[in-house]
């Protein structure tokens, strides 16, 4: 709980200082802005990287293997940088541009999960035939 304060307090603190910022030098606002938005993700990344071994841990309980844990992990990373980009482009008024690395990480996800599309695909004609 306290890392959502931490975070929310850290968002709160940006937004006024580009508040600030945007009416007398509105050239350092971004720069502010996206200091702020890179502090709240470190902190979020530096908490989670307690859980992400209790995560790997359950999923060895359950035998599932290394590669497809590593798959998961990239897909979620991937979902997570391609959200973060796409908002701080709109942040800035590119809507296209957003719209376009939205695409461009759903791409990426689907790419990296080919070989297990085509094994559940396999799997499926399997108990068809």
């Amino acid at each position: 709980m306290t890392l959502l304060f931490k975070c929310i307090a850290c968002s709160l603190i940006t937004v006024l200082l580009v508040s600030v910022l945007k009416g007398q030098k509105g050239e350092y606002a971004f720069l502010v802005s996206l200091c702020g938005s890179f502090a709240v993700l470190y902190m979020i990344l530096n908490e989670i990287e307690g859980y992400l071994s209790v995560f790997f841990g359950y999923m060895a309980d359950m035998g599932i293997e290394g590669k497809t844990i590593s798959v998961m992990v990239k897909a979620i990373g991937m979902g997570y940088v391609t959200e973060f980009s796409s908002m701080t482009a709109r942040d800035f008024g590119q809507t296209s541009l957003a719209e376009k690395i939205v695409f461009a990480g759903k791409m990426g996800i689907f790419i990296l999960t080919l070989p297990y599309i085509k094994m559940l695909c396999e799997t499926a004609v399997a108990f068809i035939n």
